[in-house]
């Protein structure tokens, strides 16, 4: 596992709104950023471990400390049309990330949010910075290892309110293992829907899912054709996000 990953969260948004109205500020920034780093030290990190994170607010686009990881929001993603946010590694294998504003529903409230999605991908960074983890089943089909997309549609306020998103645990990875499955589920948090089992999708009236391909045995149950050989479980909140090249079930994909 890699060193820590310090993250700053840079406005690039040229003052485009969320669907509520509402536009980017400095204080805004500060206060994901806060939301952000105190979630993974106080829940991802000693529930999932992994490299130490911590974000804060950048001043401008050239505001980058060495070593640093940038989140950029963005107005819009035209490399990835109706995609909210997505991850992946640059041509040095560093990490990234971005987010169109102008798809969230609002700044820091629950759903489809700029925290919310800010969590999201930072979650999966630390979980897997490479974007080339699989987990089999041992029934016939691997999942990429994605800590949020199973439960996509579940987020939770930190104590200042601002939304974050929920993920799931180690157990959810180990096949026959007892759940919860789900940091909202073990928490017991408003909202929580546990997935079934190991490496099933938490049941959402849409919008969750999962990455799959077909494990070495050539065995598998999914029927919904994805490129490049992977394969998805569910039907994503923003199918674009997952089907585009710069995603990281695309990308998966490639790598295969």
């Amino acid at each position: 596992m890699s060193g820590a990953q310090a993250w700053v969260l840079i406005d690039e948004t040229n003052g485009a709104t969320t669907g509520d109205g509402n536009k980017v500020t400095y204080a805004v920034l500060e206060q994901i950023a806060a939301a952000i780093t105190l979630q993974q030290a106080r829940d991802y990190g000693p529930e999932c471990g992994g490299p130490a994170v911590t974000m804060r607010a950048g001043g401008g686009p050239n505001d980058v400390q060495p070593g640093e990881r940038v989140f950029a929001l963005k107005d819009a993603l035209p490399e990835a049309p109706g995609a909210v946010a997505y991850h992946s590694i640059d041509g040095r294998g560093v990490a990234f990330a971005m987010l169109a504003i102008s798809t969230c529903d609002s700044l820091t409230g629950p759903g489809t949010s700029v925290s919310s999605a800010v969590s999201h991908e930072v979650c999966e960074t630390r979980g897997d910075e490479g974007c080339n983890l699989w987990a089999d089943d041992g029934a016939g089909t691997e999942h990429a290892h994605e800590e949020c997309d199973a439960v996509e549609v579940q987020s939770y306020p930190m104590p200042d309110g601002t939304y974050v998103s929920n993920f799931v645990l180690p157990s959810f990875w180990i096949p026959g293992a007892a759940g919860p499955y789900s940091y909202m589920a073990k928490a017991g948090l408003p909202g929580a829907v546990d997935p079934p089992g190991p490496m099933q999708t938490a049941p959402g009236h849409g919008g969750n899912y999962q990455a799959v391909r077909p494990s070495p045995s050539g065995e598998s149950q999914v029927t919904a054709e994805h490129a490049h050989g992977a394969r998805l479980h569910g039907t994503p909140r923003n199918p674009t996000k997952v089907a585009h090249w710069s995603s990281r079930t695309s990308r998966r994909g490639v790598r295969a």
